[in-house]
Order: C-alpha cells, then sequence, then structure tokens
C-alpha cells in the first residue's frame, strides 16, 4: 500500500474515532439531561399543576400567588399546598439551592398568616420544620445568605406562635434550634451581623410566653439552652449536626438528609 493511501486511512480512522466519541458524549449528555427531568418530575409528584410550573421556575412571587389562587383562602388547604412547596423545595436543593431557598421562603410566608397558623397548626409546623433542615445546609447559606438569615427568623418567629408551637413542643423547640445554629453559622453572620439576635429576640420572647410554658414546662429551660449554643437534644454544641431523622417529627433536626 503507498504512504498517501496509508495517510488517507489514517485520516479517516481518526475522523471516524473522534465521530464515535462526540456521538457517545451527546448521548451521555442526553441521559443526565432525561434523569435530571425525571427526577424533578418525580419530586413534584401529587402537586397541582399550576403550583407546580412556579415551583419549577423558583420564582417565590409566583409559588406565593400559586398558592394563593389555588386555596381560595381557605388557611387548611394554603397550609397544604405550602407544605408540598417547601417539600419540593428540599428536594430541589441538591440541583438549585437558589431556586429551593425562594420556593421555601414563598411557603414560609404563607404559613406567617395568622389565619393560617390558627387554622392549621399542624401542617404550619410541618413547612417551618423542613424550612429549617433547609437553612442549616451549608450551600443554602452560601448561595442566598440573606434570604437563609430571613428564613430562620420567620420559622422561630412561627413556631413561637401558642397554637402552632402546641402541637408539638418538641418539633418546635427543634425548629428553634436550628434557627438559632444558622443565625450563629459563620457564613450568615459575616453576611447579616444581626441574625442570631434577631432569632434571639424571638426565642426569649418564646420562653417567657405563658401559653408555651404551659404546653411545655421544659420550655424555659431548653431555649436557655440553645442560646447558651447548645443543642438541647444532642447536648453537642450547634453546628455539630449529626445525622438527624428525614422524616415525621423532628427532635434533633440539625442537618438535611442527602
Amino acid at each position: 500500500m503507498s504512504q498517501s493511501r496509508i495517510l488517507v486511512l489514517l485520516v479517516f480512522l481518526f475522523t471516524f474515532a473522534g465521530t464515535l466519541s462526540g456521538l457517545a458524549a451527546l448521548a451521555e449528555a442526553q441521559t443526565q439531561g432525561q434523569q435530571q427531568q425525571g427526577n424533578q418530575g418525580t419530586s413534584l409528584r401529587g402537586i397541582p399543576p399550576a403550583l407546580a410550573a412556579a415551583i419549577q421556575s423558583g420564582n417565590s412571587d409566583a409559588v406565593a400567588q400559586a398558592i394563593a389562587t389555588l386555596s381560595g383562602g381557605n388557611p387548611e388547604r394554603a397550609a397544604g399546598l405550602a407544605a408540598a412547596a417547601i417539600g419540593a423545595a428540599e428536594r430541589l436543593m441538591a440541583t438549585n439551592p437558589q431556586a429551593a431557598i425562594n420556593v421555601a421562603d414563598a411557603a414560609m410566608q404563607t404559613v406567617r398568616a395568622v389565619a393560617v397558623m390558627q387554622g392549621a397548626p399542624a401542617q404550619t409546623l410541618q413547612v417551618a420544620t423542613i424550612a429549617a433542615r433547609i437553612m442549616v445546609q451549608p450551600e443554602a447559606q452560601r448561595v442566598a445568605p440573606q434570604q437563609v438569615a430571613s428564613l430562620a427568623s420567620a420559622a422561630s418567629a412561627v413556631v413561637s406562635n401558642p397554637t402552632v408551637y402546641s402541637a408539638s413542643p418538641t418539633a418546635a423547640l427543634a425548629v428553634m434550634t436550628n434557627a438559632y445554629a444558622t443565625g450563629k453559622s459563620a457564613v450568615i453572620t459575616a453576611a447579616v451581623p444581626n441574625a442570631a439576635a434577631d432569632v434571639a429576640a424571638v426565642l426569649r420572647t418564646a420562653s417567657q410566653t405563658t401559653a408555651l410554658n404551659q404546653a411545655n414546662p421544659t420550655n424555659v429551660a431548653t431555649i436557655d439552652t440553645i442560646l447558651k449554643g447548645t443543642n438541647p437534644t444532642t447536648g453537642r454544641p450547634l453546628g455539630d449536626s449529626g445525622t438527624p431523622p428525614v422524616q415525621g417529627e423532628n427532635t434533633g433536626l440539625q442537618g438535611s438528609p442527602t
């Protein structure tokens, strides 16, 4: 075989190999995209289409508006939709933390309404509990420290409502624990220097609220432990999370499922 034919053959082989490599990369990218779409679809399963679309947009105002429209002014319906939205937000943390935080913010806005707290305390507490798991995640704090600080303050205020607190004092105090730990984290403190003080003020008021102390005789002592920088459940310093429960009522609460 002449040298010219060998050269042509080599060029053909290199070109063919490059084409195969490109096709393989394209196929892998398509597979990953399909898997991501499938995961997102799973995370939104059972959620009304209008709310699911708002969650996918990652826009806080759109989520809040969808909940308001779909609930039709019914507090229980609003709380249920907020719980569904923030559940989806927690699952979004792995792929789009900023969108997840936006959705969580909208859910918390919904349950901060007095009518919702009074009408659906258990679901309101569920929303705050999931928010508390989101707020302590390092990626959430890195991406949106100001929003996370606001989330911590809002969650601690919501669970300090006597009706919500009474639904489960243990879960409410766990939310307070994560909220204060969030405010004290270095990332949050650097962005919002008064974050810990804001949460602490809410907790001090909670420790002096008669209805809370009647619902839970250990309320004052537990909040005092939190304000001293210790997780009342684990006995460890705030920020030393360990492994929390993933579902149901949370007791230690710090941290989030991966």
